[in-house]
């Protein structure tokens, strides 16, 4: 998930909140009659039966900060039904998220499941009121599946306390590349040439990156009768941190020995330095700090956008459109940059959470904890897994020789629509606690991004190196509550950090820049940032004594 401030990392592309209402005491359904996978465990099997003969339908209210509101009739929506005898009913949960979710703490208003994000105070919040129950008693009783799934990490959702108060999404170290510089590749061929243009594998400098894209201002001082950008960039919803990857920057400055906000990174200092560069020179994007998600892939869609530094997905929808407009070539196309000071074995650009993005949590509010357990422990298993991100078995996917086939022309129809083949299937409308790797057959659970990758993946595993993986699972959630006073001044420490990058790199000269920076940290200490270093360098460090993990072992 996207953050900003003190708080890098993945982005979740869903939050969302349960209400779960008239729970019998059981989960379940009934399993697909003639089924060959073997993936219904003993429990999953207990939950089923009992659905079955209790016949109910129960309802689970999903607020989905997406925007999207499925209509739960899709093939897997019916699936999901029959075999958990739970109805999912979406509310449109567009807006400010974590403003809803403090809104609903405050007046303990909140739903029966919350999904929160892991790095977020907010997360914390919800624990320290007393607003989530304690999951390991549930989960030993009513979660086999979720024990086998999560295994050794099911000790890594512990809290301070011992207890278990969310399990995560997304979850298990997933090696695929995250963020990537992305040029568009038919004008990148005219610059450099086909063979510079066609290699991956080899980086461009920081000086050869710039150079770059003042060669394609030259050459294309506009694009269909449309001034030209030689890079645009989401700042509304990752500032400037999708620049941290190229100058080896992680979510903490650690080469202290102790936990100190990244901005204290030397690196971090030449990393606003560049992005000034390229704006006093013309060549980022004036409207940068205002672009959301959806604002630059619109952007880069139309064509006249030659770079673009993100994760890597957002091009998918651009690059389906483009390939249409302008033929196979039209395309963005993933490379590495490797900043000045770091080598290319140094970059950070896979920032993975082992434990995911967020966490599914149960909140005191829920009638019947019981219920909520079985139900997500089903969606949890593995046949739930395969239910959700490969849809339904003789419908969307076969058993060939024992393993899962996922049929071509719904490969076919997800490459060419991802939205419309969603809507129409249910695949991927519905996941929850999603686990990275592969199931019991050897075949991946995430259909659309692991079986045969497209073209746009194929480019990403050539630039990104195994070094630019890390797990960032270390540093999360170690920000004091916000109700706390430390919260509080690590809210302001976000705020000052919102303020001055844009002016670092706005900045009308490099000696202003360099002020400015100097002029944030300073604030940032007047505000209490040494004190709230101080509170993450201890939580960091009774997370790693929980752990059993030496402390600054890790990357």
């Amino acid at each position: 998930m996207k953050r900003k401030g003190f708080k890098q990392g993945v982005a979740v592309l869903l939050t969302a909140a349960c209400v779960i209402s008239g729970c019998a005491s059981t989960g379940g359904g009934t399993q697909t009659a003639g089924t060959q996978s073997g993936e219904t465990t003993a429990g999953t099997q207990e939950q089923q039966a009992a659905a079955s003969a209790d016949g109910e339908v129960k309802t689970i209210t999903i607020f989905n900060s997406g925007g999207t509101v499925p209509e739960f009739k899709d093939p897997v929506a019916s699936q999901i039904q029959e075999k958990t005898g739970f109805k999912m009913e979406y509310v449109d949960g567009a807006g400010a998220v974590e403003e809803k979710l403090n809104l609903m703490l405050s007046g303990q208003t909140y739903p029966d499941i919350v999904y929160l994000d892991s790095a977020s105070p907010v997360r914390k919040a919800y624990e320290e009121a007393g607003a989530l129950i304690g999951l390991k008693d549930l989960i030993e009783q009513y979660g086999p599946d979720i024990k086998e799934m999560y295994g050794d990490l099911l000790i890594r959702f512990e809290s301070e306390d011992g207890e278990i108060y969310g399990l995560g999404d997304w979850y298990d170290l997933d090696p695929d590349p995250n963020v990537m510089v992305m040029i568009k590749y038919d004008l990148l061929k005219e610059i450099v040439g086909q063979e510079r243009a066609d290699n991956h594998e080899q980086p461009f400098t920081q000086d050869e990156f710039i150079q770059l894209l003042h060669d394609f201002k030259e050459k294309f001082p506009a694009i269909d009768g449309v001034e030209s950008i030689p890079i645009s960039i989401e700042g509304k919803g990752w500032d400037v941190s999708m620049f941290l990857g190229m100058f080896g920057i992680v979510e903490y400055y650690t080469g202290n020995d102790k936990i100190e906000h990244k901005v204290r990174d030397p690196q971090f200092k030449e990393m606003v330095q560049m992005l000034n560069q390229l704006y006093r020179e013309g060549l980022l994007d004036k409207d940068w700090v205002t672009l959301d998600w959806n604002q630059l892939e619109e952007k880069i869609t139309k064509g006249y956008t030659f770079c673009t530094v993100d994760s890597n997905w957002i091009a998918t929808r651009p690059n389906q459109s483009l390939r249409v407009q302008g033929g196979e070539d039209a395309d963005f196309r993933s490379y590495k940059v490797v900043g000045n000071g770091v080598t290319a074995e140094e970059t950070t650009y896979n920032s993975r959470n082992t434990l995911g993005w967020g966490d599914w949590c149960i909140t005191k509010n829920c009638k019947d904890p019981v219920a909520a357990m079985q139900f997500c422990n089903f969606m949890a298993s593995e046949e739930g897994q395969y239910l959700t991100l490969w849809g339904v078995e003789g419908e969307h996917w076969d058993y060939v020789d024992g393993k899962h086939q996922p049929r071509q022309e719904v490969l076919d129809s997800y490459r060419a629509d991802e939205v419309a083949c969603s809507r129409e299937t249910g695949i991927r409308r519905y996941r929850m606690f999603v686990k990275n790797g592969t199931g019991k057959d050897g075949t991946p659970y995430d259909l659309v991004t692991k079986w045969e990758p497209t073209s746009d993946w194929q480019y990403a595993y050539q630039a990104s190196a195994d070094t630019d993986l890390y797990d960032n699972s270390y540093y999360a959630g170690l920000e004091p509550a916000g109700s706390t006073p430390e919260g509080l001044i690590a809210q302001k420490i976000a705020d000052i950090y919102d303020e001055y990058v844009p002016k670092m790199v706005n900045a009308a000269s490099l000696e202003d820049c360099v002020a400015q920076y100097d002029t944030m940290i300073s604030s940032m200490e007047t505000a209490g940032l040494v004190k709230l270093e101080e509170v993450m360098t201890k939580n960091y460090l009774a997370k790693m004594e929980r752990w059993g993990v030496e402390p600054y072992s890790h990357r």
